[in-house]
């Protein structure tokens, strides 16, 4: 079961510690008369519930999730337009329209977290994959988060990383993970196994 609750605080800042990214709201990007609204990526606050089962009691996971800019940006090449630079207070990258459109699939996956396959990537990062067709092609949609215990007791953090169509091939398990699971462990200060 999945509750959800608008962020208390999702006022424009700019991130520089991890702290401060729960109140990230990303600024809109223009270029060419056109903008690119960032609107989808603003944080938001969900709960899901774990039921019951033999003697484990039902728990209910409060999580606040965030966006990083690496979900609708790239690393810069050396032919992009200087027209497409998108800063935040620790990095410039290039606006990169793939990931943009891509990143309006974000929040839902995120909804739709409890009921995905997650595969460890490594030193806390977890990669789910969505499958996107575009024009009768099949795009492998990797979606990189990491989750970490809040300071507000009883919360998990769920800070979206990145998200975007790999052109090589990505390191993780070959073992799939409950998201449910992995709220758990994190909440609970359980290490992951690699």
């Amino acid at each position: 079961m999945i509750i959800e609750t608008l962020c208390e605080e999702s006022v424009p800042a700019t991130p520089g510690t991890e702290k401060e990214l729960k109140t990230v709201q990303w600024k809109d990007f223009s270029y060419n008369n056109t903008v690119y609204e960032l609107g989808h990526l603003a944080p938001f606050t969900l709960a899901w519930e774990r039921p019951a089962k033999d003697k484990r009691p039902a728990t209910v996971f409060t999580v606040d999730v965030t966006f990083s800019f690496h979900c609708f940006t790239s690393d810069p090449d050396d032919l992009y337009d200087p027209k497409l630079r998108y800063s935040d207070a620790r990095e410039t990258r290039m606006f990169d329209f793939e990931r943009y459109y891509l990143s309006k699939r974000l929040p839902e996956i995120v909804r739709s977290m409890s009921t995905r396959q997650c595969l460890h990537a490594g030193r806390g990062n977890f990669v789910t994959i969505d499958i996107v067709a575009e024009n009768g092609e099949t795009k492998r949609y990797h979606v990189f988060f990491e989750p970490s215990k809040s300071s507000i007791k009883g919360r998990v953090n769920l800070y979206i990383q990145s998200g975007y169509v790999p052109n090589r091939p990505v390191k993780h398990t070959k073992m799939p993970m409950n998201f449910l699971y992995i709220l758990h462990n994190t909440l609970n200060g359980i290490p992951f196994k690699s």
